[in-house]
């Protein structure tokens, strides 16, 4: 198997099979890995999520006008990012409510951009994942294996006692 190789160029590792690979990897690592190592588990779940928020978040013109929510009896359509519990012009909100589509074109190009650096961090999670999985799955070494190999053989004192001298 070759490893992943990160590029310089962000579009042309999003147009490589490397961010893609990397994102089935860490898909299929979801539903086998449970119960495996959750640290890892827990970390490739976030990468691959925000991956996906960014993904998702290229798309947005296409759809920003779908949702619908009703708040104090009026209805708003748009994709809200953030919090608005009064509604999109409402008090104590925070965030980007997004009903138009300048609003959705912004998002998409932030999100294209966020989309294409953050392949480096998918591919990159990808390989340390697999890495870890090497180490503890690879065949165990001794780190003490010289030292018993040593005590095992005769010393330089048993040469001596075989030529009859005394040992000192």
């Amino acid at each position: 198997m070759r490893p992943l190789s990160l590029r310089r160029d962000p579009v042309r590792l999003t147009l490589s099979k490397a961010p893609w690979t990397s994102a089935w990897y860490l898909l299929g690592y979801l539903f086998v890995g449970t119960g495996l190592c959750v640290i890892v588990l827990t970390l490739d779940t976030v990468v691959l999520a925000i991956w996906l928020v960014f993904l998702t978040g290229i798309t947005l013109p296409v759809w920003y006008w779908a949702p619908w929510q009703t708040i104090h009896g009026v209805r708003y359509h748009g994709y809200q990012l953030g919090y608005f519990p009064n509604g999109p012009h409402g008090p104590a909100r925070w965030g980007l409510y997004v009903d138009s589509l300048a609003k959705a074109l912004l998002v998409a190009a932030v999100c294209l951009v966020a989309f294409l650096l953050f392949n480096y961090v998918l591919v990159a999670m990808a390989r340390a994942h697999v890495s870890v999985a090497r180490s503890l799955l690879s065949e165990s070494t001794d780190p003490l294996k010289e030292a018993k190999k040593i005590l095992r053989e005769p010393g330089p004192l048993s040469a001596a006692e075989a030529a009859g001298r005394p040992a000192l």
